[in-house]
């Protein structure tokens, strides 16, 4: 068992394909009373305005995703899995989206995304710590994993002076 997103499942298929049939994809379980969620974003193509070349990287993410939506298309159906944010897209490849393994993804999951956030590399990293200790090691409680987080997070942060 694994938590994986949606760049998996093409790397199944292509990769694996006497696998697929004895695989299956779950949405995040759910606490009593809350909500499902998952994590959206982070690796996207974008541009940056204070680069030195801000404006051709611009042009170049407008000619990747603005231009031809049939660009899109291929990077989002045939290149990896994914969500495009042009709605016609996905609506365009209904039966794509619904298809095998990517189904609990385009009815369970879409939908049910957050932002991910940007936290400087050494919060990530006590995150990630957090998380392992939390799914593996038995012998400390979850509070006491999120405690012990908090604790570092703070004292990390309590000298940082970059942005959040």
């Amino acid at each position: 068992m694994q938590i994986d997103g949606t760049w998996a499942i093409s790397h199944i298929e292509k990769n694996c394909p006497d696998s697929v049939d004895n695989i299956g994809v779950a949405p995040l379980p759910t606490p009593e009373g809350g909500e499902a969620a998952s994590v959206a974003g982070g690796w996207k193509i974008c541009a940056n305005a204070n680069s030195e070349y801000a404006e051709e990287a611009a042009e170049f993410a407008v000619w990747m995703f603005g231009d031809d939506p049939a660009r899109m298309e291929q990077w989002c159906t045939d290149i990896k899995f994914a969500y495009a944010p042009r709605n016609s897209i996905t609506e365009a490849n209904e039966e794509f989206y619904n298809e095998g393994l990517k189904e609990v993804f385009t009815t369970q999951v879409l939908g049910t995304e957050k932002p991910e956030m940007r936290l400087p590399a050494e919060v990530s990293t006590i995150l990630q710590d957090m998380l392992q200790t939390a799914y593996f090691d038995t012998s400390i409680s979850v509070e006491d994993c999120i405690a012990d987080a908090e604790a570092q997070v703070n004292d990390f942060l309590s000298t940082y002076e970059g942005a959040l």
